[in-house]
């Protein structure tokens, strides 16, 4: 599993680089696909915790702090480094979207101000924080509670998942057409 976390994480590093220089032959082109990285890095994130919580009676409160404590110290940094690094540059950044940020809330809401100002990578950390809240709920559900209807449920949610990117991208070919 390391091993495919690095090559996600090097393909959303060359997304990210691509984006900032430029054009570059070939690497551009290759690189374009690295935001589907982070895609990989949730659903990553999710099969690792079903598997690692299997079965276990774990309380949600205990789930939810290791999750808390593994994520935020970094995030804490990574805000108060941005922030730093945008007041040396003379540029603004907004007070309610560092606290926003810091709550791991910064994405749940679609306003621009809270997506920049604190870290604006962390709205990734912003989701994770929406699927760590949900996850122990979703684990309890009766639906769940058995590895044949869990296999089930990820088979309807990827089917579901790819209807719904054909649909939206059918969406978006009309709406450029017009």
């Amino acid at each position: 599993m390391t091993g495919l976390r690095f090559w996600a994480a090097l393909v959303v590093v060359l997304y990210h680089l691509s984006r900032q220089s430029g054009r570059l032959p070939v690497l551009s082109d290759l690189a374009w696909y690295g935001r589907s990285g982070v895609t990989f890095f949730f659903v990553l994130s999710g099969f690792v915790l079903a598997w690692t919580y299997d079965g276990k009676s774990v309380p949600a409160k205990v789930f939810l702090w290791r999750r808390f404590a593994r994520i935020w110290p970094m995030l804490a940094v990574s805000v108060i480094a941005s922030v730093a690094a945008w007041h040396a540059l003379g540029t603004e950044w907004s007070r309610k979207g560092v606290v926003a940020t810091l709550l791991l809330v910064n994405a749940w809401v679609p306003e621009q101000a809270l997506l920049k100002g604190g870290n604006p990578a962390a709205w990734s950390l912003s989701d994770e924080a929406w699927f760590y809240a949900t996850f122990p709920l979703l684990m309890a559900l009766p639906l769940l509670r058995t590895p044949r209807r869990r296999l089930w449920v990820a088979v309807v949610a990827c089917v579901a998942s790819l209807a719904v990117w054909l649909f939206s991208s059918e969406i978006a070919d009309l709406l450029v057409r017009r």
